[in-house]
């Protein structure tokens, strides 16, 4: 590499720049250091030289003044004294006695005459302007001799000066070497940093087949070692994420799809959102029922015409009143609870009843239907509720009420009556029957007119008595006094005795009365009296109003847990309008003077309440002149006795009917 690409490169790394900079400082401290100090230490060596000489010559020269006091008659001493002035640069050489008279004087600058104060016995060293002056008074004998010496010092400076330039000169190439040993020391050690950097910047802009060569085992060695291993995962990685960004890509474009189906769904919700709002504002205000939004702590929000109608405010006044204000004050702690349960979660809605107070005073009943409404961060925002008037139906129910009380008072007497005029009327009917029961026997051989007579008096009298029966029967269940009591009894021995006591009907009518029995296992647990009754009447009823044929009785498992009764017969049938009144009691499908077939229509209501006391079901099945067949389901299983129904209110609607 030449140095101008060397010097190019050097210009673009900072590293090395930083490096010389401080560098080169460093060595201009240590370059001036150096130079200061030994310009000092030289200056110094130089002075004190110079002083010792000048000293030295002082020295000599008071010594030769000992030795002679006539020192300016001695011919050597001269010459000794010119000799040590002029080695020591003495510019002026005075002695003098006691009296001022000069004994020697030497001026190697000038003849003139030189003046100087009273020495006399004392020792004065005074430096000016590169000139030493040197006085001193000294006592030879009885005499005082005054020495006065200048010496020169301007060579000292000069030599000070020039050693001060060699000096200089020398920190100068110190300077100079090192830095050119620290430039190319900085570009021998950065040339593999470079090497590195640039193969590093390689790599950073892509090419990740960037290789660092470096031969030498030192620290470049082993980072561009480990840059070459960090290009070379780096190439297996790019090559993985090039695999990964064209599945990316596919998936991006899936994604992309789904993400333009959800932004189109959003739109269509959002659009549904709106005109969902839209229809809310439009059922909020032209809803007939009164309709409130209030806030948590009750400030009304809004209302409808018909919610501000009912209370006879405008909506303005409304607005400006809170929901207790409206409410009675019996009633305001329903709405604290229902809303503190709304609030809390307890319940997600709540319908109750309460007062509220119109404009003007009056007490109104409503009901309320109220719901919370929760802010997108599911807290609690506000309520809704619903609000209808109920004051006219107040009113109607509470006519109704009391006009259901006066009917159960009058059904209650008109029971009574029943069983009261009932009972009046047994009595004496019992001992008429008794009696005709004995004139027919004492009359056995009266003629034909006279017994036919008595006959029709004594099945009057037994029609009177059964009706009679019918009476107090359908007034005890009905008034509650009658208590079933719970027992096993085979139905299958019952049914066939009953079967036979209607068999005499056999002769009298051109019918068939049978009974068979298909169940295996027939006992059951019941009321014995009202079950028999019940099969009393089913069976009394089927032969009454069969004219010529049959009467069926069959018994038979309905499943395993249930065990039915069926009462056939080909008789005059019910029509289908009739049968939804089948079992209303005083109630017959053929009415008035002209009816066909007594009764009073109290003996299918009369088993209705039977059957529902045995916690039994009975069915119908029936067709107009085709005849009608009942069906009793009793339960198998043991029952307790205490589940036997008691006062259950007879109802139309509760036949079964099978057609």
């Amino acid at each position: 590499m030449k140095f101008k690409e060397i010097f190019q490169i050097r210009k673009s790394n900072t590293i090395q720049l930083k490096f010389l900079v401080i560098s080169t400082i460093f060595l201009v401290i240590v370059s001036f250091a150096i130079f200061y100090f030994f310009s000092n230490r030289c200056g110094e060596i130089l002075l004190k030289t110079q002083m010792v000489q000048e000293q030295l010559a002082v020295d000599q020269i008071l010594d030769l003044i000992r030795m002679n006091s006539t020192i300016n008659g001695n011919e050597y001493i001269d010459q000794r004294l010119e000799k040590i002035a002029g080695a020591a640069r003495v510019l002026y050489l005075k002695v003098t006695n006691s009296d001022d008279s000069v004994i020697k004087e030497i001026n190697f600058i000038s003849k003139e005459e030189k003046k100087y104060p009273d020495l006399s016995g004392k020792e004065t060293v005074n430096t000016q302007n590169d000139i030493y002056r040197f006085q001193k008074s000294l006592s030879i004998g009885d005499s005082t001799i005054n020495l006065f010496c200048e010496f020169s010092r301007s060579d000292l400076d000069s030599e000070i000066v020039k050693s001060n330039y060699e000096i200089g000169l020398i920190s100068l190439s110190f300077f100079s070497i090192s830095f050119i040993l620290l430039f190319a020391s900085s570009i021998i050690l950065m040339l593999p940093l470079r090497k590195i950097s640039e193969s590093a910047a390689k790599i950073s802009s892509g090419t990740l087949s960037e290789k660092i060569k470096h031969n030498s085992n030192d620290e470049f060695n082993q980072i561009a070692n480990s840059v070459n291993l960090l290009a070379e995962d780096l190439l297996k990685a790019n090559s993985q994420i090039e695999k990964l960004n064209k599945e990316l890509k596919f998936q991006f474009r899936d994604k992309i799809g789904e993400l333009n189906y959800e932004i189109n769904q959003k739109r269509q919700t959002e659009t549904l959102l709106k005109q969902s709002e839209e229809q809310f504002r439009l059922l909020f205000d032209l809803a007939p029922i009164g309709m409130i939004m209030s806030s948590l702590h009750g400030k009304i929000l809004k209302v409808n015409t018909a919610f501000h109608t009912a209370l006879g405010y405008t909506e303005n006044e409304i607005l400006e009143k809170k929901i207790k204000d409206l409410t009675h004050f019996e009633d305001q702690s329903i709405d604290v609870v229902i809303h503190e349960k709304l609030v809390g979660d307890i319940q997600q809605s709540a319908y109750y009843e309460k007062r509220m107070l119109r404009k003007d005073g009056e007490v109104i009943y409503v009901i309320v239907e109220a719901v919370m409404v929760k802010n997108k961060a599911g807290k609690p925002s506000h309520f809704i509720e619903q609000v209808i008037d109920i004051t006219e139906r107040k009113r109607v129910e509470k006519e109704l009420i009391f006009a259901k009380e006066k009917a159960e008072e009058s059904d209650h007497l008109k029971s009574a009556f029943l069983a009261q005029m009932s009972h009046e009327i047994r009595t004496p009917l019992n001992v008429i029957l008794t009696a005709m029961n004995l004139i027919q026997d004492d009359l056995d051989n009266t003629d034909e007119d006279t017994k036919t007579i008595l006959d029709s008096v004594s099945s009057a009298g037994k029609r009177l008595q059964r009706t009679i029966d019918l009476i107090l029967n359908i007034s005890a269940v009905q008034s509650g006094s009658y208590s079933p009591e719970s027992k096993d009894f085979d139905l299958d021995k019952e049914l066939a005795i009953l079967v036979d006591e209607f068999k005499t009907f056999e002769n009298e009518k051109d019918i068939k009365i049978s009974y068979i029995n298909k169940s295996k296992h027939s006992v059951i647990v019941a009321d014995y009296y009202s079950v028999m009754q019940i099969f009393q009447n089913l069976i009394g009823n089927a032969i009454k109003y069969t004219l010529k044929g049959s009467v069926t009785v069959i018994l038979e498992d309905f499943n395993e847990e249930k065990l039915q009764v069926v009462v056939k017969d080909t008789g005059i049938g019910i029509s289908k309008e009739y049968i939804a009144n089948l079992f209303a009691p005083f109630s017959q499908e053929d009415v008035g003077y002209k009816r066909e077939f007594e009764g009073n229509g109290l003996g299918l209501a009369l088993v209705k309440k039977y059957v529902e006391i045995n916690n039994a079901d009975i069915l119908v099945e029936s067709e107009k002149d085709r005849g009608s067949t009942f069906t009793v389901i009793f339960n198998k299983k043991q029952m307790d006795p205490s589940a036997l129904r008691k006062n259950v209110p007879l109802k139309s609607n509760d036949i079964k009917e099978l057609v």
